[in-house]
C-alpha cells in the first residue's frame, strides 16, 4: 500500500499577465485561502488541445485540467496541433514553445493564417520555461494571447484557461458563432522557475523532494506515481539525446534535449538534477563547449542518484 499525504498544494500561482487591457495580475506573494481536498468543477467545461512534446508535462496538464471537468487532447508537436485543428474544434490551445517538427510560434502563425480565411478566433496560450525580458511581446506579436511558465502551477493554469473560456463565450455570443462544444479564451504569462521545494524542506530533499512533488499535483499520489514511472522509463532516452547532441557539438540540439529533461525534473521537484540540466541547457543556448563534457557527466550522476529515490516511491509501503 502506498502511503499518501493529505496535505493540499500550498504553492501560490506565479504572476499571470496578458495582452488584454483588463488582465488581472496574480501576485505570487499574496496569501491564498486554504482549499478543500475536493476540487470543484469549472463553471464551464472546455475542450482543450495541449501541444507538448514532454510526456511528464503532458500528464500533468491533462490530469489538472480533467480535475476541473475539462476535456483534453494531447499532441506532441506543432505540426500535429495544426493538423488536429483541421479536423476538430477546440475552445483553447495550450502551446509549448519548444517542440520538434514545428515549434509553438510557427504553429501559431499557421493557425492565425488560417483564421484570416475562415474567420473566428481560437485562444492560444504559450507554455514556456523561457520567460525572459521581451518574451511576452514576442509571443503576443506571434499571435499568442498570453503565456504561462513551466512547471505550471494548478491555480494559475485553471485561472488562465477559465478566464479565457469566459471571454471566448462572450465573444462567440456577440458574433453569433454557433459552437457545439464549450467556448473559451485565454491569457497568461510567467517567468522561468526552478523546482519549488516544500515549505521548510530539509537539504536532503535536493535529490528528490517527494513532498513538494506531491504538493505540485495537489496531493494526487496516483498522478505522482504515473509521472515518476514515465520519467524512469524515458530518462535514459533523454540522456542519450543529450549525449548525441554533445558528441556532434550541435548547440541547438544540446539546448533542446537538456530543456526537455529539465522540464521533467522541475515537475518532479528533483532540484539537484534540475540545476545540472539547466546548466547544460545554458551551455547549449550560448554555444559554449568548454566544460560541456564535465557538465554532462555531472548531470548523469545526478540522474543516477535520482532514480533509486524515485523508484522507492513506486514500491508498496507496509501499513
Amino acid at each position: 500500500m502506498i502511503e499518501t499525504h493529505p496535505n493540499p498544494l500550498a504553492a501560490n500561482a506565479n504572476s499571470v499577465n496578458s495582452g488584454s487591457p483588463e488582465a488581472r495580475l496574480y501576485n505570487p506573494d499574496e496569501p491564498r485561502k486554504s482549499e478543500p481536498a475536493a476540487v470543484s468543477a469549472a463553471v464551464q467545461s472546455l475542450h482543450i488541445l495541449v501541444a507538448e512534446d514532454n510526456a511528464v508535462n503532458q500528464q500533468i496538464a491533462r490530469r489538472l485540467l480533467e480535475k476541473r471537468g475539462h476535456t483534453v487532447v494531447l499532441v506532441g508537436d506543432g505540426r500535429a496541433a495544426v493538423d488536429r485543428l483541421e479536423r476538430e474544434s477546440f475552445d483553447l490551445v495550450l502551446m509549448d514553445v519548444q517542440m520538434p517538427v514545428m515549434d509553438g510560434v510557427e504553429a501559431t502563425a499557421a493557425i492565425r493564417a488560417r483564421e484570416l480565411k475562415t474567420g473566428g478566433w481560437l485562444p492560444i496560450v504559450a507554455m514556456t520555461a523561457h520567460a525572459i525580458k521581451g518574451d511576452r511581446e514576442k509571443y503576443l506579436a506571434a499571435g499568442m494571447d498570453g503565456y504561462i511558465s513551466k512547471p505550471v502551477q494548478k491555480q494559475a493554469l485553471w485561472d488562465v484557461v477559465e478566464e479565457f473560456g469566459a471571454q471566448k463565450r462572450l465573444r462567440s455570443l456577440h458574433l453569433g458563432e454557433a459552437r457545439s462544444s464549450s467556448p473559451s479564451e485565454d491569457r497568461s504569462g510567467q517567468a522561468d522557475a526552478a523546482p519549488r521545494t516544500g515549505s521548510g524542506a530539509p537539504s536532503d530533499c535536493a535529490v528528490f523532494d517527494s513532498q513538494a512533488a506531491l504538493e505540485r499535483v495537489e496531493g494526487d499520489s496516483d498522478l505522482l506515481r504515473e509521472m515518476v514511472a514515465v520519467f524512469l522509463e524515458s530518462s535514459e532516452a533523454m540522456l542519450d539525446d543529450i549525449r548525441r547532441a554533445a558528441a556532434s557539438r550541435d548547440a541547438r540540439a544540446i539546448e533542446r534535449a537538456a530543456h526537455a529533461l529539465k522540464g521533467c525534473l522541475a515537475n518532479l521537484s528533483a532540484n539537484e538534477a534540475w540545476q545540472s540540466a539547466a546548466f547544460v541547457e545554458k551551455l547549449g543556448r550560448e554555444g559554449v563547449f568548454d566544460g560541456l563534457a564535465g557538465a554532462c557527466a555531472q548531470l548523469e550522476r545526478a540522474v543516477e542518484r535520482l532514480r533509486p529515490a524515485m523508484s522507492a516511491l513506486l514500491e508498496p509501503v507496509a501499513c
